[in-house]
């Protein structure tokens, strides 16, 4: 059953984890609500002392967060570090782009989860175009792509070497989504985040501290876009 404790004009969503040791408090990027994360014994009544403890980072973090858009014709998106402008057009045809135009058909309120469709898209075959580099880069051959929204990271990567990716990072400069490509590659040869690993990071992308201050920054603008 779903539980809320409410202060002042703030709905939090309480979540109890089992394997969780302290109480944490996050906003979840794609409902926009604020969460309070619970040891699964902890009484309710001390979380919600931590979170009053905590009010004023629930006000900044909340007020800090983008208001949901939905795309509409004329508007200009970055897609894999190029501008482009959505344009609506009567003659039937795919989501595709030309020069700098992004062309969808259809009815209008189709239009904000074709070019959400398209933009995954576009990611998904810019990730597999980096298939050969990433596998003579970090020996290891058959590496599996995919395209999903995630909450609370930008990607992921399984031993058996399936990298995922935030499809809302075709909207970040090309270098931040260059960045957390070489991140999850590099987790096939080092699973955990030591010293060696991010050693492997730097050698294999030098300025990746300055993408990992642009995403700390400027992250939470890439969940402007609603999902559908």
């Amino acid at each position: 059953m779903e539980r809320f404790i409410t202060l002042q004009d703030f709905k939090i969503r309480v979540i109890r984890k089992k394997r969780l040791k302290s109480l944490r408090l996050k906003l979840n990027p794609k409902t926009r609500e604020v969460e309070l994360h619970l040891p699964f014994l902890c009484p309710l009544k001390e979380g919600e002392v931590f979170a009053q403890k905590n009010l004023s980072w629930i006000e900044k973090t909340s007020k800090s967060f983008p208001n949901s858009q939905r795309l509409k014709n004329g508007d200009k998106i970055n897609l894999l570090g190029e501008t482009y402008t959505i344009c609506h057009v009567e003659k039937r045809t795919p989501t595709h782009s030309e020069g700098n135009l992004i062309f969808v058909s259809g009815d209008d309120s189709f239009l904000h989860r074709r070019v959400l469709t398209f933009i995954k898209a576009s990611l998904l075959e810019f990730l597999y175009e980096q298939k050969p580099f990433l596998e003579k880069e970090f020996e290891r051959n058959g590496l599996v792509f995919s395209v999903k929204e995630m909450q609370s990271r930008w990607g992921s990567c399984s031993q058996k070497g399936h990298i995922s990716i935030s499809w809302r990072l075709a909207l970040a400069p090309k270098e931040v989504l260059d960045y957390v490509l070489i991140h999850e590659a590099s987790h096939l040869k080092e699973m955990n985040h030591s010293e060696y690993f991010w050693a492997l990071v730097g050698e294999k992308y030098p300025s990746f501290q300055k993408q990992r201050k642009w995403l700390k920054e400027n992250g939470k603008s890439l969940y402007a876009l609603q999902d559908c």
